[in-house]
C-alpha cells in the first residue's frame, strides 16, 4: 500500500474521481466533506497524506491546515489544496506551498489523476509506520462483536432461508454456483428485470439478496462478522476501545450503532453513510469467492430497504467483484471462449449500455471493442495496465456487455455494432426529473423516428448511430435506477422508444417503408430556407417550443438551486427539441462548468457550448459574459479580454460589461 489518504473535499464527483485516481495508484483512502470531522478523523488515525479543498462551504482549507502543522504529530504531513472555486491566482498558491510545505496546490481546471504523481512527489520519504497506523489493527475486547442488529438479520435470513427452500416450486431460477457463477446470475436476473429475492447457499452460509427490476437493492446474512463495527474497524475508522463501547450502548438503548458513533464524536454522518452502503457490498462481493454454492431466486415484492441501498448497477457490482475475488486461472477460464476471436460490443443495446465504470481510460478501453481486434491483440495493444484491461474483459464478458463478432477472415466486415462512440463529457448526463421526463415522453409519442433522435431524414447510418447512441445512453435503465418507479418507467418506454427508431432507421428496407408511410400519411413540409431538406424534425412547432420552454425552466430552477448535474442534462434535452435557441445554449454552457469547475474537460465542453450560442446570437451578452468569466477563471486572461471586446464592437449598448474589461486589462 502507496500509504493512507484522507480527502477532504465537498464536491461529491470530484472527491470520488481523485479517490478513483488514488485507489488505483495503490492508495489506501478515507473521506470527509467536513473540516470538523476531518479533525476527529486526523485524531483517530494519522494520514501519511492530505487532499484539501481550499473552500470547504463557510470554513476554510488553509485554516484546516494550520492546525495539522502546529501538531506535532502531523506536522510533516504533505498536503495537496484543490483550488476549485477559491484562491486561485498564483500568489495564493505561492504562499500556500511556502507556509505548509510539504504542500503542492492544484489550480482548476485539472484532471483528477494529476493528483497522484503530485502526491507522490510530496511522499518521498517514508511514513512514519508507527503514527499512521500501518500496523495491524488491535483485536477488539473478547464479546465486543456480538452485534444485536447482525444477530436479528443473522436469524431473520435462518428462518427466510428455511420458508424459501421448503417451497421450491416458488422459484423461477436455481442451480449451482459452479454450473453458473454467481456473475452470471446477477447478469440473467438484470436481462429479466426480475423483482424478488435471491437466496444463496454455501455451507452453513446464507445469504438473501434482494432486486428491484434486476437491480441489487440490498443484502441480507446469516454472518455474525459482516457487521458495521467490523468493517469501520477493519477501515480504522474507529477504534476497537469506540467499537466495545457502542455495541455496548446498543445492548442497553436498543438503538442502531451507526447514531450512536455518530453522538460519540467518531464517526462523522458522511462516513456513516459510505459504510452503511461498503457493508452491504462487502456482504455481496464475498459470494464471488465462493467456489461453489446453490441459488434459489423467488419474485415478488421483497421487504422494503431500511436504511442504506446498494447503489452500483450490476455491471459496476461485477467487475468490483471480479477485482477483488477471480484469480488468473479463473479469469482464463472465462476468456477461453473468445480465444482466436474477434470481440465486439454486445449488439443488445440493454447489455452494452451497462454502466460499468466512470473512468475515462477505461470507457475508451471499452467503446474501442468494435469487432476488428482479435482478444490476443486488444490485450497486446492496450494504453491501461495489462491486468487491469484482462480485468474489464472478464467483467464485460460476464456481464454480458461483449460478443464474439463472426468472420470468415482476419479481416472482418465492418461491424453491425456498435455504432461510433459519442464525444466525451465531463460528467455522465444526470437523470431527468419527473416533470421534465414527462415532456420528453410526451413529444416522443407524437413525433417520428426522426425527431426522436434528432436527424434529419438524409442522415447517414453512422449519424444515426451516433444520435442514438448518445440518447440511449441519457435514458437506460441503469442511469435511473435510484429514482421513484414512475420515472424509471417512463425512461424504460423513452429507451424503448428510442431503440425502435433506431432499429427502423439504420436497416436501408425498413427505413425506406417508414418514410413511404409518413410520406403518404400527410404531405412533406416545405424545403428548408438555405436549400435543406425537408424533413419532420420538428413537424409541430408549438409542441417543441412548449416542451423545450419548460424543459429550459427547470433547468434554470435547478441551476439556481445548485442541482448542476440535473441543470445540464435539462438543458441539454431543451437545446435538442430547439437546437437554435441562444438562451438554451448559453444556459447549458454555464451549467456544465458549474457542474465541475475543476475539470478541464467541463470547461472545454462549456466553452464549446457558449460559442455555439455566440454564433446564434453574436450579441447575446450572458453567453459572452459567461465565455469570459470561465477564460478568466482557467487562466486565459487574453481570451477572456477579447471577447468582451468583441461583444461591446458589435453591441456597444452592453456597458455594464465594460468595468468587467477595465479590471481584467488592469490584472
Amino acid at each position: 500500500m502507496a500509504g493512507y489518504v484522507l480527502i477532504v473535499e465537498r464536491d461529491a464527483d470530484l472527491q470520488q474521481r481523485i479517490g478513483t485516481a488514488l485507489r488505483d495508484a495503490g492508495y489506501e483512502l478515507a473521506a470527509e466533506t467536513d473540516p470538523q470531522w476531518a479533525r476527529r478523523s486526523i485524531a483517530v488515525r494519522r494520514p501519511d497524506a492530505l487532499v484539501v479543498d481550499t473552500q470547504l462551504g463557510t470554513d476554510d482549507g488553509f485554516r484546516l491546515a494550520e492546525e495539522v502543522r502546529r501538531s506535532e504529530e502531523t506536522r510533516t504531513v504533505p498536503i495537496v489544496f484543490l483550488a476549485t472555486t477559491a484562491h486561485r491566482g498564483a500568489a495564493h498558491s505561492a504562499e500556500a506551498r511556502r507556509r505548509f510545505a510539504p504542500a503542492d496546490v492544484l489550480v482548476a481546471p485539472f484532471d483528477p489523476n494529476t493528483v497522484v504523481p503530485r502526491l507522490a512527489k510530496l511522499m518521498t520519504a517514508p511514513p512514519p509506520t508507527a503514527a499512521s497506523g500501518a500496523a495491524s489493527v488491535t483485536p477488539p475486547p473478547e464479546g465486543a462483536l456480538r452485534d444485536p442488529v447482525q444477530q436479528r438479520e443473522g436469524h431473520e435470513v435462518e428462518h427466510s432461508a428455511r420458508t424459501m427452500a421448503s417451497d421450491p416450486g416458488g422459484a423461477t431460477f436455481t442451480g449451482t454456483l459452479k454450473a453458473t457463477p454467481f456473475a452470471r446470475v446477477l447478469q440473467r436476473l438484470y436481462v429479466t428485470r426480475a423483482t424478488g429475492s435471491l437466496l444463496l447457499l454455501y455451507d452453513t452460509t446464507k445469504k438473501i439478496i434482494d432486486l428491484v427490476d434486476g437491480y441489487p437493492v440490498s443484502v441480507r446474512s446469516n454472518v455474525l462478522a459482516e457487521c458495521l463495527g467490523q468493517l469501520l474497524l477493519e477501515k480504522r475508522l474507529i477504534t476497537p476501545e469506540a467499537l466495545s463501547a457502542s455495541v455496548a450502548r446498543m445492548h442497553e438503548e436498543k438503538r442502531q450503532q451507526g447514531q450512536i458513533l455518530v453522538e460519540m464524536g467518531v464517526l462523522s454522518p458522511y462516513n456513516l453513510r459510505r459504510a452503511l452502503v461498503d457493508q452491504l457490498e462487502a456482504k455481496l462481493f464475498e459470494v464471488f469467492s465462493w467456489p461453489d454454492g446453490k441459488f434459489m431466486f423467488r419474485p415478488g415484492t421483497p421487504p422494503p430497504a431500511v436504511g442504506a441501498r446498494l447503489e452500483r448497477p450490476p455491471a459496476a457490482l461485477i467487475l468490483e467483484g471480479i477485482r477483488r475475488h477471480y484469480h488468473q486461472a479463473h479469469q482464463a477460464a472465462v476468456l477461453e471462449r473468445y480465444a482466436g476471436r474477434f470481440i465486439i460490443l454486445s449488439t443488445d443495446p440493454m447489455l452494452r449500455l451497462q454502466e460499468m465504470t466512470a473512468d475515462p481510460a477505461e470507457l475508451a478501453f471499452i467503446r474501442a471493442l468494435d469487432g476488428t481486434r482479435l482478444l490476443e491483440a486488444i490485450l497486446d495493444e492496450v494504453r491501461i495496465p495489462p491486468a487491469k484491461a484482462r480485468l474489464l474483459l472478464v467483467a464485460l464478458a460476464e456481464s454480458g456487455m461483449i460478443q464474439p463478432h463472426e468472420t470468415t477472415s482476419r479481416t472482418p466486415a465492418a461491424p453491425p455494432e456498435p455504432p461510433p462512440p459519442p464525444k466525451p463529457q465531463a460528467e455522465p448526463p444526470a437523470p431527468l426529473g419527473s416533470g421534465e421526463l414527462a415532456m420528453m415522453l410526451q413529444m416522443a409519442r407524437t413525433q417520428d423516428h426522426f425527431w426522436a433522435l434528432g436527424v434529419d431524414r438524409s442522415a447517414p447510418v453512422g449519424e444515426i448511430d451516433h444520435a442514438y447512441e448518445a440518447l440511449a445512453r441519457s435514458f437506460h435503465a441503469d442511469r435511473y435506477r435510484m429514482a421513484p418507479e414512475e420515472d424509471r418507467r417512463m425512461a424504460h418506454e423513452m429507451f424503448e422508444r428510442l431503440s425502435g427508431a433506431h432499429a427502423v432507421l439504420r436497416d436501408p428496407a425498413r427505413r425506406h417503408a417508414y418514410v413511404a408511410s409518413l410520406n403518404a400519411a400527410e404531405p412533406m413540409p416545405p424545403p428548408m430556407p438555405g436549400g435543406g431538406s425537408a424533413s419532420r424534425l420538428t413537424p409541430a412547432p408549438d409542441v417543441a417550443q412548449n416542451a423545450a420552454a419548460g424543459l429550459y425552466q427547470a433547468g434554470l430552477d435547478h441551476l439556481r438551486a445548485r442541482r448542476h448535474h440535473e441543470a445540464v442534462e435539462a438543458l441539454r434535452q431543451a437545446a435538442r427539441v430547439v437546437p437554435n435557441q441562444a438562451d438554451y445554449r448559453a444556459a447549458l454552457g454555464w451549467a456544465l462548468f458549474q457542474q465541475a469547475p475543476a475539470d478541464a474537460r467541463a470547461a472545454r465542453a462549456a466553452i464549446a457550448e457558449l460559442r455555439r450560442a455566440t454564433q446564434i446570437d453574436e450579441r447575446h451578452r450572458l453567453a459572452a459574459q459567461h465565455l469570459a468569466e470561465i477564460y478568466a477563471q482557467t487562466g486565459r486572461t487574453d481570451d477572456a479580454i477579447a471577447e468582451l471586446e468583441r461583444l461591446l464592437e458589435v453591441d456597444p449598448t452592453a456597458t455594464e460589461l465594460a468595468e468587467e474589461l477595465r479590471r481584467l486589462r488592469r490584472d
